[in-house]
């Protein structure tokens, strides 16, 4: 990895907090300082106290990310903007970021790209880039945002929580590794340079969960973290800081696998395609035979060779897609969305 960022929740960081970051080697903290509790903008601190933790921050040699929830109303999107702008300034942030969850999705107010469009002309006095960050896969009221931002953040979460309302309807589409894939794919399309936002898993997963095997903390760390690999990303976001807290057995599994990620001197975050593996284990989980190569024989050995691209241009035929030569970013997306067809 080049870098590796917490999500501070929305509060600002209290002395545990730093020594987490420090201890686990994080390299960038987002600050979320305007709470998603209603359209009204305000922000939670004032501008002295998130001064003084930026600064708190800046002690650990790490960069730091300024976060807002975001609404598509005119007023709030002005008020924000502004604020934003001078927030950034005031403080160095490495980058603003907006939080478009469900409030964005709605859609009372204005459209999507109305919105957007807005976003563009009242964050344009930003001393810094701005991102956006949203949920696992890029929603179609998200993507006209994503385009007048500077880089995106797709949360790809592949959580079991026990008793949880909806944990029964979690599918393969949402396993550790597959979901990374695909998240990466879909926020790829806007673009923009990319970071992969994983979470962790709260529980050990019963073997008879919707017939899917036994997964635990470790297993889900581990397999998000090749997901991650094979995908291309080079800079990964944990949610959150909070979990990370506690005496916990999954999140001291956490805890450690996060300390044990090497991070890379030099940072090129291109959300362009750069991992053939990750093409490569996609044909086979689709059942396309790429030989015996690679360390588990399947196939999958981050070398493009003549079986993997006579198998691609077989995928391309059978989808009736236009494409030729060496894999792209556009064979990705189809490869994921025939997985996620063939999960369903």
């Amino acid at each position: 990895m080049k870098k590796k960022w917490i999500f501070a929740d929305w509060k600002l960081p209290v002395q545990k907090d730093l020594d987490l970051i420090e201890a686990l080697g994080f390299t960038d903290v987002v600050l979320g300082v305007v709470l998603p509790k209603t359209n009204k903008f305000k922000p939670s601190y004032s501008t002295a106290k998130i001064v003084a933790a930026v600064d708190d921050l800046r002690q650990l040699g790490v960069r730091v990310h300024i976060m807002a929830w975001i609404y598509r109303q005119k007023t709030y999107i002005r008020q924000c903007g502004d604020w934003m702008c001078r927030i950034c300034r005031e403080t160095g942030a490495e980058s603003g970021m907006l939080d478009a969850e469900k409030d964005w999705h709605k859609g009372w107010g204005i459209s999507a790209p109305e919105a957007a469009k807005l976003v563009k002309q009242v964050f344009a006095e930003m001393p810094c880039p701005l991102g956006v960050t949203g949920l696992s896969n890029l929603h179609q009221t998200v993507k006209p945002l994503l385009e007048v931002c500077d880089y995106g953040l797709g949360q790809a979460y592949s959580i079991w929580k026990p008793n949880s309302p909806d944990h029964w309807s979690h599918s393969r589409s949402t396993e550790p590794l597959t979901q990374q894939l695909t998240s990466w794919a879909s926020w790829s399309e806007g673009g923009k340079p990319l970071v992969m936002g994983l979470s962790n898993y709260w529980a050990k997963r019963p073997a008879r969960f919707g017939n899917l095997p036994l997964m635990d903390a470790r297993q889900s760390l581990l397999k998000s973290l090749e997901g991650t690999r094979q995908a291309g990303a080079d800079e990964v976001a944990y949610w959150s800081l909070k979990w990370l807290h506690g005496e916990g057995a999954s999140r001291k599994i956490a805890r450690q696998i996060t300390a044990d990620i090497p991070i890379e001197d030099a940072t090129t975050n291109d959300p362009q395609l750069n991992q053939p593996s990750a093409v490569q284990w996609l044909l086979v989980q689709l059942g396309y035979n790429l030989g015996n190569y690679g360390p588990n024989k399947d196939g999958i050995d981050g070398s493009f060779g003549q079986k993997s691209q006579a198998a691609l241009q077989k995928f391309r035929t059978e989808q009736k897609l236009d494409l030729t030569g060496e894999y792209t970013l556009e064979d990705l997306t189809e490869l994921v969305n025939a997985l996620r067809k063939k999960s369903s």
